[in-house]
């Protein structure tokens, strides 16, 4: 099963790292704010640009703002998802052990992982280091044949964010398997989560939940603002991590760019704790986390986590340096089985993709570290003009899952079509789709729109199997219609492969309009089932009501608007203005 990985809830840290990690936590939300920020503003002026055909400095940066903030985004944001275990994985066999046995082999999962995302981290930082020799030759090369002041591109140095990203993820990663480990010494064992109560009689609650499958209410701890979680203490940690980038970044042409989002992080971060301490005379966190800190019980425990964690680093050191005495088959094997002991996925496809090249084979030649992760940063991927658009409609998606969107969808579409045969199913499949193409995420349109729908299905006369069916492959509807994430996603990766001659190159764009006739095919296809199954099974409709059709149509008004927003970006300004308008 994929999931976040572990199961059961995750070992607690020693409190001076947890109060070190969350400070670092918080300097990369609120610098992950500024960068997206900048983004779409950018992203605004670049389309509006492209409209009026302006063209000045400003203009001509926001492609390269966009693509380097895009990077610096993806990695902030998977660096600061490695604290809360959300990474994909599969954790089969932690199913199957008891919770001890279970810790343990997240531990050495972690661990390994760690090691992947390390060697990740070095191969970039090397590649980087390389490209870096390369420009300065070519540099001397210009001035010894006379030219100067000529324009270099040294854009590669945003790229470090890169290494730095895998780095803060593989420090994670080991605090996560010491601290496991710990735990298993310990003996301390996960609560089990006490049953649901039963629902009354004739009532089917579903309970609204996150899309790891956690439960999520007002409350919850994962629905709160990182900076309310934060105190004066974790603010000051943020502070000086946010200051550390400043000087690695002197004599690079990111100095200028990394001190202005970094001061205006900290300044989105000192400003709220001085008004907080101006209203309550305090600087403590206004929602503070539950005290879950690991208790050291004797110093047997973390100092046998530490000697675990440096038992497998040991054996993955002996390892990459006798790689070559490895069979391929062998290897593959390794990294299969720490893919189900619950390492990150990245890090299972990461680190076999790193092996294979590193191994060799008869056909193809070993491959150095930093020459394998370098197509990576090439001006084909790592410099794609429409790799932006994947942080801004995410985040256009996030927004409208909690703006209750999905409320007002399923309202409209109720409202107009309540009355047909098989209305409310119909409804479903026309809500699951519009939620689905701006989410990307099937799995939130199934909790977001089935979690609103399947009861009234059920409670209306569906046959259950059909509303359950309905509202989990209604998630999987609208996938092919931009701007819906998977599909920029596979057009991405497709555009990346070599074509033999005589093939056309894939092209986002022509994806994107090759994916609208079929998207809407299966959509219609699937209200037609609808409509049959609420003529066959007799299901009551509702009676037009104008009033509320029009009451529901005025309150999603953005929502509305939105595909002609989407629709007049792409025509108009391209994939990258269409997501800054969104």
């Amino acid at each position: 099963m994929a999931g976040a990985a572990p199961t059961a809830k995750p070992a607690p840290f020693l409190k001076p790292l947890d109060l070190l990690d969350r400070g670092v936590l918080l300097a990369e939300s609120s610098l992950s704010v500024v960068i997206v920020a900048v983004m779409i503003a950018m992203g605004v002026i670049g389309a509006a640009g492209a409209l009026l055909s302006i063209q000045n400095d400003v203009t001509r940066a926001v492609d390269d703002v966009l693509m380097n903030g895009a990077i610096w985004a993806a990695f902030l944001g998977a660096s600061f998802a490695t604290r809360g275990r959300k990474h994909l994985a599969i954790d089969a066999l932690g199913r199957l052990l008891p919770d001890r046995a279970r810790r343990v082999m997240v531990a050495v999962a972690s661990t390994l992982g760690s090691v992947v995302a390390a060697a990740l981290a070095y191969g970039v930082y090397e590649a980087l280091i390389e490209q870096g020799h390369a420009v300065d030759e070519q540099v001397q090369g210009m001035i010894s044949s006379g030219i100067e002041g000529a324009r270099v591109d040294r854009g590669y140095q945003f790229q470090f964010m890169i290494a730095a990203g895998f780095g803060l993820i593989a420090v994670r990663l080991l605090l996560h398997g010491f601290h496991e480990l710990m735990a298993a010494i310990a003996g301390n064992v996960s609560p089990a989560a006490p049953p649901p109560p039963a629902p009354a009689s004739g009532e089917l609650k579903i309970p609204h939940e996150e899309p790891d499958g956690s439960p999520s209410s007002p409350g919850d701890e994962s629905r709160v603002a990182p900076f309310e979680q934060a105190g004066g203490v974790e603010v000051i940690i943020a502070s000086v991590a946010l200051l550390v980038p400043m000087p690695l970044a002197i004599g690079t042409i990111a100095f200028i760019p990394v001190v202005v989002a970094s001061l205006a992080a900290i300044a989105s971060l000192l400003v709220p704790l001085y008004l907080r301490h101006r209203k309550t005379k305090s600087i403590e966190a206004t929602s503070p986390v539950p005290h879950d800190y690991a208790v050291v019980k004797s110093p047997i425990e973390p100092m046998g986590a530490l000697a675990g964690v440096a038992a497998v680093l040991g054996v993955a050191y002996f390892g990459v340096q006798h790689i070559g005495d490895v069979s391929i088959g062998a290897g593959i094997a390794f990294f299969a089985i720490m893919a189900l002991m619950g390492a990150p996925l990245f890090t299972f496809l990461g680190g076999l993709a790193l092996f294979l090249w590193v191994h060799g084979s008869d056909v193809v030649p070993s491959t150095p570290l930093a020459s394998a992760v370098e197509d990576v940063l090439g001006n084909h991927f790592a410099r794609m003009s429409v790799l932006p658009t994947i942080p801004i409609f995410t985040l256009a998606g996030y927004l409208m899952s909690e703006s209750n969107t999905p409320k007002r969808l399923v309202r409209v579409a109720r409202a107009l079509l309540g009355w047909m045969p098989g209305g409310l199913a119909v409804v479903c499949v026309l809500a699951s789709a519009a939620f689905t193409v701006f989410s990307g995420a099937s799995g939130i349109t199934i909790v977001a729109i089935g979690g609103l729908l399947f009861p009234a299905l059920i409670k209306d006369g569906y046959p259950e199997k059909f509303s359950l069916g309905l509202v989990t492959s209604g998630g999987a509807l609208g996938i092919t219609i931009v701007p819906c994430l998977p599909l920029i996603v596979y057009g991405i990766v497709a555009g990346l492969q070599e074509t033999p001659p005589g093939v056309e190159h894939v092209e986002l764009q022509k994806m994107i309009v090759a994916g609208i006739l079929p998207g809407l095919l299966v959509v219609a296809l699937m209200a037609a089932y609808a409509i049959v199954v609420g003529v066959t099974k007799k299901i009551p409709r509702s009676s037009f009501d104008g009033a509320e059709a029009a009451a529901a149509l005025w309150e999603a008004k953005w929502e509305l608007a939105l595909p002609l927003v989407v629709g007049f970006g792409l025509v108009v300004t391209g994939p990258l203005g269409a997501a800054s308008l969104t």
